[in-house]
């Protein structure tokens, strides 16, 4: 019985991932991991959703997880290995440096740092927010909203990320400002 409802999360968490609704997956998928502890499949899936989010001691260790029950021809050694790569430990580094500086009111430099090497935004939801966040102390309004929506296409269920707009979204200069802002993000949306 506890096989079938853990099977039955893990297909809904696959589910709810395929549509970027990647927190939600992230609590189908533990309930699947409980119920099922032997399904490296579901191991799998909440170690990527983790390193979407950029949770990625999370994510290492249910690929662990998944390794100790399947350990030939699974995906997640690959993952744990693209982990330790020098360029990945870079990256860490790079967002831990911006997170640093954010915390003592140094956003713009932040915000350099972590946009460095993204065009559009980094793969991160984790980074995405910092980065939000970062722009927005910077006094870069416009920015910050466009990379907190750019972080609810990586995962639209995300409360931090939602969170972060509603306060955004809620300023004191009224309803004109407010839709100037709402009008210029939506040109922004449909050149994207």
């Amino acid at each position: 019985m506890m096989d079938l409802l853990g099977e039955f999360y893990y297909l809904q968490g696959a589910g709810l991932a395929r549509q970027g609704r990647i927190t939600t997956a992230v609590s189908a998928l533990e309930t699947a991991v409980t119920l099922k502890r032997d399904s490296w499949q579901a191991w799998n899936l909440l170690g990527l959703c983790y390193y979407r989010q950029g949770k990625f001691q999370l994510s290492r260790s249910a690929w662990g997880k998944s390794l100790s029950v399947m350990d030939r021809e699974n995906p997640a050694l690959g993952y744990i290995s693209d982990l330790e790569t020098e360029s990945f430990r870079k990256l860490i580094d790079r967002y831990n440096e911006a997170l640093n500086l954010a915390k003592n009111g140094r956003y713009k430099m932040a915000g350099d740092i972590l946009q460095r090497g993204w065009q559009k935004g980094p793969p991160f939801v984790s980074f995405a927010n910092l980065l939000g966040l970062c722009r927005y102390g910077h006094g870069k309004r416009m920015d910050a909203l466009k990379f907190w929506l750019y972080s609810l296409n990586l995962d639209r269920d995300n409360p931090d990320t939602i969170d972060y707009l509603k306060k955004a979204l809620d300023w004191s200069e009224g309803p004109v400002m407010r839709t100037g802002i709402l009008l210029s993000l939506f040109r922004w949306l449909k050149n994207r």
